[in-house]
């Protein structure tokens, strides 16, 4: 097929999406992202240190705590800095 019209981006979707929500990606520019480098480094660190209290150590489930940091730190974005206004990013 041929034309300019063949092309489809999350913008402007294809036929067989329309009506269909298409969330936006986690990204600065879209401005979720709220950690910076320094934060989400140590949130990685003190959510693996929580998690390995699982299987090491006391062996408390206490220690499934430590998904949270583990998971806003990989993703970026902390819900609780977003309530507050709060961003560490540069």
């Amino acid at each position: 097929s041929g034309g300019g019209g063949d092309t489809y981006s999350p913008r402007y979707p294809a036929p067989a999406l329309e009506g269909m929500y298409l969330a936006p990606a986690v990204t600065k520019e879209a401005g979720m992202i709220n950690e910076g480098l320094i934060d989400r480094i140590i949130r990685v660190t003190v959510g693996c240190v929580l998690l390995s209290l699982v299987v090491v150590g006391p062996r408390t489930m206490w220690g499934l705590v430590g998904l949270v940091p583990l998971v806003t730190g990989l993703v970026g974005m902390c819900p609780i800095y977003r309530i507050l206004g709060v961003r560490t990013t540069g």
